[in-house]
């Protein structure tokens, strides 16, 4: 495109014909197209490709150049950004993707790490469209958090290709053990996808199964974000169920207790003199928050046993009439976070402040939602 459509700033129809002039003779460039032409008659011709020539020759000024089609005597001076854009070498053609999958054609990955004879391998259910690990644990596995990992898998970027001699002087002269593997596998496909890392002079270079004979230096920031453990991938949410499907909420708290229901796609707060309309961000916020809440430590007793008789009562309903799940919450001692109780089991669970703040804003902003129409 840039070839082809950049503007001429002037045309010199009859130009001096000396080629060292202009730098036709030696010139720092040239752009060879070639296109597939169809015959203009409905004759029995065969098509054919045509071709031409673009020669970038010397600087104008400081700030042009010249340019011309090969067999045209006509010159052109265009803008010197025209080179700049022009000016590519190999790599900026070669695809800078490590590899290419879809997520959703993923059915299983492996992952392992030698130095801490760790392995993780996760497979996905085919009937409950849910991931599972069945190393080192056999536990339910966090789909989304699953599927987060192999996105930044598949967002490995190359940032320099080496050849397998460059990257045995890179590495003193002999091919190291791989820091980490990688297997993805595929539907449909018979192999699959592999990926070793090295951890070469403070760089991460990776070599796949799709191009053994090359190694691909990466972004630092790229791999180490995938350096994930169990507990990380495991399901640790409080809550199950869909923001969309609730339809009353119920929320209670010391002297205060709020009252929020769904009818027809719009969400009221309900009071003793009627039901007011509020905005329907505020209340999907909030359960998008509290399902998105994961555990960051599992308690048998939280210390000091404190009284969750004085925390935060969240209480979800489908139908407005069958409860889907209820917690109650309170903040640690210090606030460094956040206690939770859930209805049905034994355990407390713990979230740092990092992990509640979303959590704590949007229950904040339902608190004190502004009502916006009285019915």
């Amino acid at each position: 495109s840039t070839a082809t459509d950049e503007k001429v700033i002037r045309f010199l129809d009859n130009p001096p014909k000396k080629p060292a002039l202009f730098g036709w003779d030696h010139p720092r460039m040239k752009i060879i197209l070639t296109w597939h032409v169809s015959p203009s008659a409905p004759a029995k011709r065969e098509a054919h490709e045509k071709t031409t020539s673009i020669l970038i020759g010397k600087n104008r000024d400081e700030g042009h150049v010249y340019v011309k089609i090969l067999g045209h005597p006509t010159v052109m001076i265009v803008k010197n950004s025209y080179i700049k854009e022009l000016d590519k070498t190999l790599f900026n053609f070669r695809d800078k993707n490590v590899w290419n999958y879809e997520i959703d054609d993923v059915t299983a990955v492996k992952y392992t790490d030698p130095a801490d004879h760790l392995t993780i391998e996760a497979v996905k259910s085919p009937k409950e469209d849910r991931w599972n690990l069945i190393k080192p644990k056999k536990v339910r596995a966090d789909s989304r958090a699953v599927e987060n990992w192999l996105w930044d898998f598949s967002g490995f970027r190359i940032k320099q290709f080496l050849t397998r001699e460059e990257f045995t002087t890179l590495a003193h002269g002999h091919l190291p053990p791989p820091s980490r593997l990688v297997e993805i596998t595929l539907r449909k496909k018979r192999a699959p996808l592999s990926l070793k890392l090295f951890h070469v002079n403070n760089q991460w270079i990776a070599q796949t199964s799709l191009d053994p004979d090359w190694y691909d230096v990466l972004d630092p920031k790229d791999v180490l974000k995938t350096f994930l453990t169990t507990f990380d991938l495991q399901y640790r949410r409080l809550l199950q169920f869909e923001d969309m499907d609730i339809t009353k909420l119920e929320l209670k708290g010391g002297r205060q207790a709020l009252l929020f229901k769904k009818k027809k796609n719009h969400w009221y707060r309900i009071t003793k003199s009627g039901k007011k309309k509020i905005p329907n961000i505020d209340v999907l916020n909030f359960l998008w928050e509290l399902s998105d809440l994961k555990y960051t430590k599992l308690l048998a007793k939280a210390p000091g046993q404190p009284a969750f008789s004085h925390g935060v009562e969240v209480r979800l309903y489908e139908n407005k009439s069958h409860p889907v799940g209820s917690l109650v919450f309170i903040p640690t001692p210090q606030h460094k976070g956040f206690y939770f109780k859930v209805e049905g089991k034994t355990m407390i669970f713990y979230i740092n402040s990092k992990g509640t703040k979303k959590f704590e804003d949007a229950y904040q902003k339902l608190v004190h939602s502004k009502k916006t129409t009285k019915e």
